[in-house]
């Protein structure tokens, strides 16, 4: 060929490797929340929905646990067209069997014990509850796991409203704060950035890769722009 043509011929092998995609969502009461376009919980799905899709294009194997409710939810990893469906109707509404376990650091365990070879594991949760550090730490040791945090504007900053009655979904306490005092607006953005960068830290010390999504619009971009990223090496 070389010959013929007058120039070098190049053949360009492409190794096939089978990628194990798995993709956890937190389905707690807190997730079911939303001021924007869309709740945390609707934002998480339809970024599941995504990448499952992109899985399939590649000919990958994807599976879904799902948490909530004191239960764990598990699809067990698949390809083709027809899996795929079901990943995605579970994902929005879950009906496969339950499994024992009411947390994130069993649905880490979980994954730890019951994943063999190394796969790729996406986490949509807003991590309101105490990270588990050690469960994390152990996965993301022998799989590549994305934590991707779910969250809305209103829990970044408060609205000037005056008062406001604010809920907790898990323990049914409230409080009344009044929106309409600067001093108490900048305090709760200063409070929740602050948890918001130590949960980003902890995240990364664990060997973690952290995204942040937001519930103001399609998370798409957000994906496109966070996988080009680690491609070039420049995010975790």
């Amino acid at each position: 060929m070389t010959a013929r043509q007058g120039c070098p011929f190049v053949k360009r092998f492409v190794e096939e490797r089978e990628l194990t995609l798995i993709m956890l969502i937190d389905r707690s009461p807190t997730m079911d929340f939303g001021t924007v376009r869309a709740t945390k919980l609707r934002t998480a799905t339809e970024a599941a929905a995504l990448l499952a899709f992109a899985a399939l294009r590649s000919n990958d194997r994807t599976g879904l646990l799902s948490l909530g409710d004191g239960n764990l939810r598990y699809l067990g990893p698949g390809k083709g067209k027809r899996h795929t469906l079901r990943l995605v109707r579970e994902a929005m509404e879950p009906a496969i069997a339950p499994l024992a376990g009411c947390g994130l650091q069993e649905a880490l365990d979980h994954l730890d014990r019951l994943l063999k070879g190394r796969a790729v594991v996406c986490i949509f949760s807003d991590f309101i509850e105490s990270l588990p550090f050690r469960s994390l730490a152990s996965l993301a040791a022998r799989h590549d796991v994305i934590a991707v945090a779910l969250s809305d504007p209103a829990e970044h900053e408060l609205p000037d409203a005056g008062l406001v009655m604010l809920g907790d979904p898990v323990t049914g306490t409230s409080v009344c704060l009044d929106s309409s005092d600067r001093a108490t607006r900048e305090g709760y953005r200063l409070l929740t950035e602050s948890r918001r960068c130590g949960r980003k830290q902890e995240i990364v010390r664990a060997g973690a890769g952290y995204l942040d999504l937001g519930t103001q619009v399609s998370p798409l971009h957000a994906l496109i722009g966070y996988f080009r990223d680690r491609c070039r090496g420049s995010r975790p």
